[in-house]
């Protein structure tokens, strides 16, 4: 139960930092550029969240525990390759010219600073509330 709440939190925590990378990249460049399109086009797509997630955990990082900096890289990883993929998916359907790619850009790279940010503020926490910890036999 407790891997269970964990990884649902986790998943949470993710999702919200994807959509604050989108809404801060959105409105940097609507700052700087003037802006291109509406927002809720950005924040609507659930297709980018679940590309980003799916690669995520196939990469492991909501099944196995790392350290902080190896989790980082391993979320850089899969950021690049979602990024490749989201991309992919908007050439395929046509619609790279209703996005921003200076949208999408600054939001995969708010991402790589958001989601291990997040995700460590969050493991902290629940390591506190003990929902973080395991049991470990010490053999001597």
């Amino acid at each position: 139960m407790k891997n269970n709440l964990s990884r649902a939190l986790l998943v949470i925590s993710d999702l919200l930092a994807i959509v604050i990378s989108i809404s801060v990249s959105y409105v940097i460049e609507s700052l700087l550029l003037g802006g291109h399109g509406n927002y809720v086009q950005y924040v609507d797509k659930l297709l980018i969240y679940l590309i980003i997630v799916a690669v995520l955990f196939y990469e492991g990082i909501y099944t196995k525990r790392y350290d902080f900096w190896h989790e980082s890289r391993q979320i850089i990883k899969s950021l690049a390759f979602s990024f490749l993929l989201v991309m992919s998916y908007l050439a395929l359907t046509k619609n790279v010219e209703q996005f921003s790619n200076v949208v999408i850009v600054l939001a995969f790279i708010f991402m790589a600073f958001f989601i291990p940010l997040f995700k460590n503020i969050l493991k902290k926490t629940l390591f506190t509330l003990g929902l973080w910890q395991r049991k470990a036999k010490i053999y001597g």
